[in-house]
């Protein structure tokens, strides 16, 4: 682990070491699996300078809860799908969809929660309802 010194003096421990090297060499880092059996997606967003973002998979009691699964995107959809598998899983297995946006540029509202498997919900905050 690595640790940062902020401006204001107070510390932040670095856990995904792989993701801030990534990060840092302008590469997409790899499906991590995280402590309590959470894993960590990145599934890209092209032609933006965010670069990806980090969707999370965690158990909940009736299968995997997916956390923020991106932006719309061909490129994004598969890198989502490609994590799912490395953890285990597949959209089937997974009880829930939550992403802070639901629009149609977001993966899980154009794909996720159109093939989801029956049953399972596609949450939103409630600030984009």
């Amino acid at each position: 682990m690595a640790s940062i010194t902020r401006a204001a003096g107070d510390e932040i421990v670095v856990t995904g070491v792989a993701q801030r090297e990534a990060w840092r060499a302008r590469v997409l880092p790899p499906v991590e699996r995280l402590a309590g059996g959470i894993w960590s997606v990145p599934v890209p967003i092209p032609h933006n300078p965010l670069r990806y973002t980090l969707s999370y998979l965690i158990p909940g009691d009736d299968g995997l809860v997916v956390v923020d699964p991106g932006w719309a995107s061909d490129e994004g959809w598969a890198a989502l799908q490609a994590g799912l598998v490395a953890a285990g899983a597949s959209r089937r297995t997974c009880s829930a969809w939550w992403s802070p946006t639901c629009t149609p540029t977001t993966t899980v509202c154009r794909k996720g929660c159109r093939t989801r498997a029956p049953g399972s919900p596609c949450t939103r905050t409630s600030a984009t309802r």
